[in-house]
């Protein structure tokens, strides 16, 4: 691995086998990788890394197949709903106070606060990058009539009300990329957004389940027949096993019942 990080590569992690070769001792060890930089990476975002047909005697390898289109249009795409700390600087974001301004049941306020806050996200905060390109674009005219017309109080007036909002965008970018990579400290210079998402990207692959084993070893590639293989084992696992016990009063709970005069509600 170290390498790997000296060239500046990336390992895209793979389906199928993870262990490929085989030494006198039985110690098995990783043979077969795949690389790729960063300009690559950022170029395919979907890409599925699989390592096909099983290893045999007069090889150490598996071929390995690069698929650079992923089936995501067959994926659920309802993610987790997560709160994002880019939120909180948008002025805009009253989600919380709309949703909790009269009375109800907390399940559904609950429900409410996610689908409004879905519903704001989608227009303000996943807009982000069209909104920089527009405030850039008219910094950039900004700068050119100044230019061309000498200094103007007003446009540069403009030009510092831009830049702060401008500022603001970036920061934004930076703290959803911080808080998708799990990053504890940024040790690569300020604002390294590039090293951020590509983190969140490799997180990412590493989570995607696409294939699996079954209880006899076969590998599922199916994803309707993978979600089918996780509910079959967890219900296997969590179903309780049903025992029927007979009930019968012992001698001191009688003895109990007797004392206390409650013996005649106790009869059948």
């Amino acid at each position: 691995m170290g390498r790997i990080n000296s060239c500046n590569l990336m390992n895209l992690y793979s389906d199928g086998m993870v262990q490929s070769t085989r030494g006198g001792m039985r110690v098995y060890g990783k043979l077969d990788r795949a690389l790729c930089n960063d300009v690559w990476k950022l170029l395919f975002l979907n890409l599925k890394v699989k390592k096909v047909l099983t290893r045999v005697d007069f090889s150490y390898h598996h071929l390995i197949v690069i698929t650079l289109q992923n089936d995501d249009d067959k994926r659920d795409k309802n993610y987790d709903f997560k709160f994002e700390c880019a939120w909180v600087l948008e002025e805009s974001y009253e989600v919380l106070t709309e949703a909790w301004k009269d009375e109800g049941n907390l399940i559904s306020k609950l429900e409410e606060v996610e689908r409004n806050a879905r519903k704001w996200n989608y227009h303000t905060i996943r807009s982000l990058a069209q909104k920089k390109n527009n405030i850039s674009n008219q910094i950039c005219g900004v700068q050119k009539i100044n230019q061309a017309h000498n200094w103007h109080a007003g446009l540069n007036k403009l030009e510092i009300k831009l830049q702060i909002e401008l500022d603001k965008v970036l920061h934004q970018e930076e703290l959803m990329s911080y808080q998708r990579s799990k990053m504890d400290r940024l040790i690569e210079g300020d604002r390294n957004t590039r090293f951020l998402f590509l983190k969140a990207l490799s997180r990412r692959q590493r989570k995607n389940i696409n294939m699996i084993k079954d209880i006899v070893g076969a590998w599922i590639e199916d994803l309707v027949l993978i979600k089918n293989q996780f509910n079959e084992c967890f219900q296997t696992i969590y179903t309780p096993d049903v025992e029927v016990v007979d009930w019968h009063q012992t001698t001191m709970f009688s003895l109990f019942l007797r004392r206390s005069g409650l013996s005649s509600f106790m009869k059948v």
